[in-house]
């Protein structure tokens, strides 16, 4: 299987081969969020295939040393079914509200 971009920060969409929209950037970014608070690589180790089936199935990143309120934002970011991810204005003001 070949990829086209870091697996680890694509959407399934991406994966699937489907038609997408701005709501993947919002899938990549709740990764990134993700790992800048947990210090960690997403799915380190683990083949582009083995990552898009964790993606696939909605495995949530560990939410350890991450705190609840980001944890929940990197949570609807990285929702399987793009409509239900936010959209920027929305993190923007979450990210503020933390702050």
């Amino acid at each position: 299987m070949q990829f086209s971009g870091t697996p680890c920060y694509m959407a399934p969409e991406i994966f699937q081969k489907r038609a997408y929209d701005e709501k993947i950037d919002v899938f990549a970014f709740g990764t990134l969020l993700w790992e800048l608070f947990s210090r960690k690589v997403p799915f380190e180790g683990l083949e582009p295939a083995d990552v898009m089936q964790k993606v696939l199935k909605e495995d949530q990143l560990s939410a350890v040393g991450v705190p609840k309120k980001i944890s929940q934002l990197v949570s609807e970011c990285r929702a399987t079914d793009s409509k239900k991810r936010p959209g920027f204005d929305y993190i923007v003001d979450v990210l503020n509200s933390i702050t």
